[in-house]
């Protein structure tokens, strides 16, 4: 997904927001629609705060092109935030028909309400809200058994409102598909343009491809293989490469064929869940490496639930101690936090905290700066799908600058803490530090030196600041390539005093850090 911002946001959705606020008071309850494969990313952020006072139904739609096991995570995730769920396939009809069930047991304390009143068999009004193309008015024409809204394969059919009738003391709303001005995160364009809710005219469709498969390669290669009947040729160094494959097999449409692919979801984890940043500060260069997620599983059965402990540096190590220690003086939620990026020249300090379930292994975790890189990438997507909560945030150059470097440290982990979904009741934090004189860590928490080779929280948390940054820097590289930062990430190295040399800071550097560099050059 590197090098995609996919955006779209044509000006009728303005409009729709305005006529959604407007028809609100007149709902008794909204049902949400939602992508089965990406239910966050397909989920409007605005919503939240524009529906906040109605009774919410979420739909699950297309679960036959999703993970199953995915799905009930899901389900679950939504379920416990007071939401009514229903996993549908509105296309085939399949879920549809327990609907009107679901929201009149969702209304049922109205609905009595109502009938002591003696408004018994009073209408019952829902809105129908959803992003583009996640199959609205399809589902509208299956619940009401009549084909009233118009359907297409393309984002922005619906243009207006329409009341459809259910049944006697029931109808919906069908409201036009409406997105939100920017996309934070370019994987959330990604997952919504794979899934059809952005209009081709406005990406590349070859590059989307290589892109999905490249993704699908990584995390469901089998899935991938048995669905087009195509196999990894001789030679190939597999579906993991840095550079995304070309499509080698199937038929159709660009559209169809990515269409097809998607066929299943990551479930409550880092590539399909909530990414949000947009109250923390955003390097402009890569807007997408700060983000929250949050989800829960049922972990029986997980592959990596068979053990308390693992051999590291030829010695068993109690990993859970403190995270065991912290529940038995009663705080359920405990994360781990760490930060990486302290010392270099430039780019920001990144922080994150990470909450995991109890008896969760990830193999060959440690310390970030003892694992390879390439067995850190991997850890990266294990934490993330693993975790029951994780985020990662900064604190950019100018805070660094404005500050110091340990309270821009402290500030950097108190995000990431504050980022996490559930919030955690206790945080471990690596280190002997928990104020600069700028920041202190507010939340309740312990320090503890070498804390990334004592809890396997800590050393999660390690791992995805390591990584966020380091692909972060290499995104400045991008931007700033005289520099060479994708191979130093912004360290003092002999190259990067070098090219400091050559052609002077740059907006991104700490100028902090270098006030010898400077003098020396004056000297």
């Amino acid at each position: 997904m590197d090098g995609m911002n996919i955006q779209w946001y044509p000006g009728h959705m303005t409009k729709t927001r305005r006529m959604i606020a407007q028809q609100l008071r007149h709902m008794d309850a909204v049902c949400e629609i939602l992508d089965a494969r990406i239910p966050i990313a397909s989920r409007n952020p605005d919503m939240e705060e524009l529906t906040a006072d109605k009774p919410r139904l979420i739909v699950l739609n297309r679960v036959d092109l999703a993970d199953p096991a995915a799905t009930r995570r899901w389900r679950d995730y939504f379920q416990r935030r007071g939401c009514a769920v229903l996993e549908a396939n509105a296309k085939a009809g399949q879920g549809v028909r327990q609907f009107p069930a679901a929201v009149r047991e969702l209304l049922a304390d109205k609905l009595a309400a109502y009938a002591q009143r003696g408004q018994a068999g009073r209408m019952v009004r829902v809105m129908i809200l959803g992003i583009p193309n996640v199959g609205k008015s399809t589902f509208i024409n299956q619940v009401s058994r009549r084909k009233t809204a118009k359907t297409e394969d393309r984002p922005g059919v619906t243009r207006t409102k329409q009341w459809v009738p259910v049944d006697q003391s029931l109808e919906v709303m069908d409201t036009p598909g409406m997105l939100w001005p920017k996309f934070e995160d370019p994987r959330v364009g990604f997952c919504l343009a794979c899934t059809g809710a952005v209009r081709d005219e406005v990406m590349d469709l070859e590059e989307l491809a290589c892109h999905l498969i490249g993704y699908l390669g990584r995390n469901y290669p089998q899935a991938l293989l048995e669905r087009y009947q195509t196999a990894a040729e001789e030679g190939d160094s597999g579906w993991a490469g840095a550079t995304p494959r070309p499509w080698r097999s199937g038929t159709g449409s660009s559209r169809s064929r990515r269409r097809a692919a998607m066929t299943c979801s990551p479930g409550p984890d880092g590539s399909g869940a909530s990414w949000s940043g947009a109250a923390r500060p955003t390097p402009s260069a890569w807007p997408g490496c700060c983000w929250t997620s949050s989800g829960t599983a049922d972990w029986a059965g997980s592959p990596w639930s068979c053990r308390r402990s693992w051999t590291m540096n030829k010695k068993t190590v109690p990993m859970w101690e403190l995270e065991e220690a912290a529940r038995a003086q009663g705080f359920a939620l405990v994360c781990g936090c760490d930060e990486a990026g302290a010392g270099p020249l430039a780019g920001p300090v990144y922080a994150a905290a990470v909450i995991l379930p109890p008896d969760l292994v990830l193999a060959g975790l440690n310390d970030s700066k003892q694992v390879t890189a390439k067995r850190r990438e991997a850890l990266f997507d294990q934490i993330q799908q693993g975790a029951l909560a994780w985020a990662v945030a900064w604190a950019g150059p100018e805070e660094i600058d404005e500050t110091d470097i340990l309270s821009a440290r402290m500030l950097a982990m108190q995000r990431a803490i504050d980022g996490l979904d559930p919030a955690a009741d206790y945080a471990l934090i690596d280190g002997n530090r928990d104020k600069g004189r700028h920041f202190a860590i507010t939340a309740p928490h312990e320090t503890v030196i070498r804390g990334d080779s004592r809890s396997v929280s800590i050393a999660a948390a390690s791992i995805l600041a390591k990584v966020s940054r380091d692909r972060y820097m290499a995104g400045l590289a991008e931007q700033y390539p005289q520099y060479g930062f994708e191979k130093h990430k912004g360290y003092g190295t002999a190259l990067h005093y070098a090219m400091l040399d050559q052609f002077g800071p740059s907006p991104v550097h700490r100028r902090s850090f270098l006030k010898k560099w400077e003098a020396g050059r004056l000297g």
